[in-house]
């Protein structure tokens, strides 16, 4: 009986070993080199991998393990039994193709209807490095042989931790993962324009609007979305930019409807160039000490060379009615991907040291993702059609012979 016959209909082997054969898996066969001893087909090693990340099991001898006596794992690999040196040199071999395979599969998302691209959400997490667990007992030479040299300290959600900064940029409508990219940067700041870059190489284009807290909240990064091509909407730090109204696309007014003017640049809290726009005739208005105070005058500030339009037309969309679905929709998406990846796939922490590492194992856990997704949209499709096949009602069968009396 073959192996397929034995596996359920929705196994994930059964999926994979399909997409396998669809995928054009060139760029890994060129990287694939046999160095001797017995040749394995580098189809079934990926299939492995991606089976692998899918059910949880990360470590190459527990793979190993199961090519030998999982029926899952003996189908994807083809019966093969690659022993763990040659699962844990090809996990490592095959980072530079790992996002053309990555782009693939979210390709075959987008041609399933799964991300129609209206509205991306965006967001971060830190996962630990796989660092040494004796490092308390090293001398500070022996912890940086013992740990990850690339891994830094960061704020986590539990605490500090040694590792590495996780972006993900997901369609809201499905939860498709459109970008996945991986950092030593302790802050949000810096990873919009990346993250968004990436969705960019992979399908071509950005989400039509783009969703994400705080953390990426500047002049700056609003600027960067639309040159990408997307109208970011970022959670305001504070409700400074709310008391400025956008009256055009480069002008901005008071709530006396005073225009908003430079008023001179200076050095910002993380040494970046800084202008500070604010109303020269605050002191002839009659309302300067209920709006203004006794000791100082509003101003607005944003990045050098940026227009102070960005941020205030960036304010007010978030705190519109569409402004706040959206935020609820970032909520219930990417966060929820994190929840999944720590705790349903027990990933709370990197196998592989290293960026290139981590970078690898994302790449994987985004792409069996979105292989997830796909999944399950199409067995759901399955069960519609079958519904609608029991609704059908189907003619009485007509009876040969003498009519009864």
């Amino acid at each position: 009986m073959p192996l397929a016959d034995r596996l359920p209909p929705d196994c994930p082997a059964i999926q994979i070993k399909r997409l396998l054969d669809e995928l054009d898996l060139r760029d890994v066969r060129e990287l694939y080199e046999d160095h001797g001893g017995i040749a394995y087909d580098p189809k079934c090693l990926l299939g492995v991998l991606l089976l692998g990340y899918t059910l949880g099991v990360y470590a190459s001898r527990q793979m190993e393990d199961r090519c030998r006596f999982d029926l899952r794992f003996i189908h994807v690999s083809g019966r093969q039994t690659p022993d763990y040196r040659t699962l844990a040199r090809f996990r490592r071999r095959i980072e530079p193709v790992l996002e053309r395979l990555f782009a693939q599969v979210l390709k075959k998302c987008l041609q399933a209807g799964l991300a129609p691209l209206k509205l991306g959400a965006l967001d971060g997490t830190k996962l630990a490095a796989n660092a040494s667990q004796l490092r308390r007992f090293l001398t500070k030479e022996a912890d940086e042989e013992a740990s990850d040299p690339d891994a830094r300290v960061m704020k986590g959600p539990h605490g500090f931790v040694r590792g590495y900064n996780v972006q993900a940029l997901v369609d809201t409508e499905h939860g498709v993962v459109l970008s996945a990219q991986v950092s030593n940067a302790a802050n949000d700041y810096a990873q919009l324009e990346p993250t968004l870059q990436g969705a960019r190489e992979a399908l071509g284009e950005v989400p039509e609007c783009t969703v994400a807290d705080a953390g990426y909240e500047s002049a700056q990064n609003l600027e960067t979305a639309e040159t990408l091509g997307t109208e970011a909407m970022l959670a305001p730090k504070d409700d400074s930019a709310l008391f400025w109204t956008a009256v055009s696309d480069t002008e901005v007014v008071c709530p006396m409807g005073q225009p908003l003017e430079y008023l001179g640049t200076f050095i910002g809290s993380h040494g970046h160039q800084v202008d500070r726009y604010g109303v020269k005739g605050c002191a002839s208005c009659m309302f300067v000490s209920s709006c203004c105070g006794k000791t100082a005058r509003r101003t607005l500030r944003v990045a050098q060379g940026v227009s102070p339009v960005l941020p205030v037309l960036n304010a007010h969309r978030c705190r519109s009615p569409e402004g706040r679905l959206a935020m609820g929709a970032r909520k219930s998406t990417v966060e929820p991907l994190f929840g999944h990846w720590k705790s349903n796939k027990c990933f709370s922490r990197f196998h592989l040291r290293g960026l290139a590492g981590a970078r690898t194992e994302i790449l994987l856990l985004a792409t069996t993702r979105n292989l997830e997704v796909l999944q399950s949209a199409l067995a759901a499709l399955f069960w519609r059609l079958l519904g609608r096949l029991g609704r059908i009602q189907l003619p009485k069968r007509q009876l040969s012979g003498p009519a009864s009396a």
